[in-house]
């Protein structure tokens, strides 16, 4: 599976990642750099337990960048996972040609999906980024529950190796009610009427902060984007873009803010998700693991909080229907909404050859449209600029569907 074949590529900084490193050093000292330890993007990126082991968590949230998706061909086969063959991308240029990242100390990577284990075989190997794995299991049970805080535990050692220091449960502690408080100012930021490009950019500053200031930086954008909303009126749309994440550097919110479509929520692990997930606090929290959960126990926290509660799309099927989870957490999105307003849309976007979101595209637009009524786009794309005009003739329509749709609804009020 793996060749070399070097193309010629220009490994000085582009546009993509331009926008991620400025972010990244906003509330960082250029001089005086902390270890950096890296997540592949995902949500199996225990960002409590690097920071309680005094390491600087930063998930690596770029995507978008044809040239880096057409690198990642020289390690990876083309019908891979196109946010995985970019990954070996951006790597590979890194190498070439330091895009203002410090050095990564250590990355780590989980079975989340299968083109992670592919391709950081192929990060680790040819770019000599240490790999640290964390298995997490596909069901929400109590033998999973032990063998993933056993899993958490063997990583914390690790983490704590790195940085010559012990593994201190009262500081992971401390982690995790930060996480709390993060989710609470979240849950905030949704309620404002913020939308498209700045609402992702926004939650893009809190994401890439150093761990001990993201509450600081999620409380300073709530008030100042309520501050500017003052008194402003409803979005003319109310959408959710869910599935594969859209990343820094990607132009396909860029495109619906063009359209006139600008998404009010951002269904991604580290965008309003955060506002819906709470990591759990009691067995109140949870379901399928409220009666093997040891809360005094932070490592037995952590995993149910991966388990039950961070990422449903991934999960087969249990005690909960991780399927219908992620699809009531669309619905839920009115929460954050007046009581007048309703989510009028959905726009389901999937990576080619994603494993996860790829699967259950169908039962998840059957559910979505047949059980709650809210209409759904289903976009698949890669990161090549060959299908813009189409994918826009797409969103188009689908607007003018939506539109046409709240119009009637109006008029039958």
């Amino acid at each position: 599976m793996w060749y070399m074949k070097r193309r010629s590529f220009d490994t000085s900084r582009c546009a993509v990642i331009d926008e991620f490193v400025d972010l990244f050093w906003k509330h960082r000292d250029r001089s005086d750099p902390r270890p950096v330890v890296a997540g592949y993007g995902h949500q199996f990126f225990p960002e409590e337990l690097v920071a309680a082991c005094g390491l600087d968590p930063v998930n690596l949230l770029v995507g978008g960048s044809e040239e880096w998706q057409t690198r990642g061909m020289d390690y990876l086969t083309p019908t891979s996972c196109v946010f995985s063959r970019q990954m070996i991308g951006l790597l590979e240029a890194a190498r070439d040609g330091r895009h203002g990242l410090p050095p990564v100390k250590a990355m780590i990577h989980s079975n989340f999906c299968s083109g992670d284990w592919h391709s950081m075989e192929a990060i680790h190997r040819y770019f000599g980024v240490d790999a640290l794995t964390i298995a997490v299991p596909y069901k929400a049970t109590a033998r999973a529950l032990a063998l993933l805080a056993g899993n958490l535990r063997r990583l914390a050692g690790e983490l704590a190796a790195l940085a010559g220091s012990g593994v201190d449960e009262g500081l992971l502690s401390r982690s995790i009610e930060q996480a709390r408080r993060l989710q609470n100012a979240a849950s905030r930021y949704a309620r404002l009427p913020v939308a498209g490009d700045r609402k992702l950019r926004d939650y893009y500053e809190i994401a890439l902060a150093p761990w001990e200031q993201r509450v600081e930086v999620a409380n300073r954008l709530v008030e100042t984007r309520g501050r500017e909303a003052g008194g402003s009126g409803a979005l003319p749309l109310n959408i959710v873009l869910t599935g594969s994440p859209v990343l820094v550097g990607d132009k396909f919110s860029s495109l619906l803010d063009a359209l006139d479509v600008p998404v009010r929520f951002y269904d991604f692990h580290f965008a309003d998700q955060l506002g819906l997930k709470r990591v759990p606090a009691g067995p109140g929290d949870l379901v399928a693991l409220k009666r093997h959960v040891d809360f005094t126990d932070p490592f037995q926290v952590l995993a149910a909080y991966y388990l039950e509660v961070a990422a449903p799309e991934r999960m087969v099927q249990g005690v909960v229907d991780h399927l219908n989870e992620r699809v009531r957490a669309i619905v839920d999105y009115v929460r954050f909404l007046p009581d007048d307003q309703a989510i009028d849309g959905v726009v389901s976007h999937v990576l080619k050859f994603c494993d996860v979101y790829g699967t259950d595209r169908t039962p998840f637009k059957a559910r979505v449209q047949d059980i709650h009524g809210i209409p759904v786009l289903d976009i698949e794309r890669d990161y090549s600029a060959s299908s813009t005009g189409q994918i826009t003739t797409r969103i188009e329509a689908f607007k003018e569907m939506l539109v046409a749709r709240k119009k009637h609804a109006d008029v039958l009020e």
